[in-house]
């Protein structure tokens, strides 16, 4: 679909407005299965910049479209796992499957970092000093921690 002229600055916006907000279900929805905006908007003929000027413009839009974003860091997790089996079965180079299962990865990681992020953060608070800091995760970490199990020699040679 070829673009019309501009003749205002964001003229051409205005007069798309109404298509996007018409297509914007199946936009949020190509999203959460994965589906970079651009391609979309490819697709349906829009320019990815001015949906973003739309989705900007409007926060039910914009909530719609954030959390259409936090589906498609899960869509990159289940695409990751059908690259991985993918390249053990032999259909996909091993080398081209680390590269989009690193992408995947990264871009799942940045869009749902709670989730898909390598950093560990963890929170507590202790009064007191220093010293009294340490105690407190000392004995919370004693807490989590798990036993080996132990075993009695003398009931097995009893038996």
């Amino acid at each position: 679909m070829a673009k019309p002229e501009r003749t205002a600055q964001g003229t051409w916006a205005k007069t798309r407005e109404p298509a996007i907000r018409k297509s914007f279900g199946d936009i949020v929805g190509a999203i959460a299965n994965g589906d970079p905006l651009k391609t979309i908007c490819d697709k349906l003929g829009f320019d990815a910049s001015t949906v973003r000027k739309v989705i900007l413009k409007d926060p039910e839009l914009n909530r719609m479209y954030d959390e259409s974003r936090l589906m498609q860091a899960d869509a990159h997790a289940d695409r990751i796992m059908e690259a991985a089996d993918r390249v053990m079965s032999g259909e996909l180079d091993p080398q081209a499957g680390r590269v989009a299962i690193d992408a995947m990865k990264w871009t799942s990681s940045r869009l749902k970092p709670q989730v898909y992020g390598d950093r560990v953060e963890a929170h507590f608070s202790a009064s007191g000093g220093f010293v009294e800091a340490l105690a407190s995760i000392e004995k919370i970490a004693m807490k989590k921690r798990i036993d080996p199990p132990t075993i009695d020699l003398e009931a097995d040679e009893q038996t």
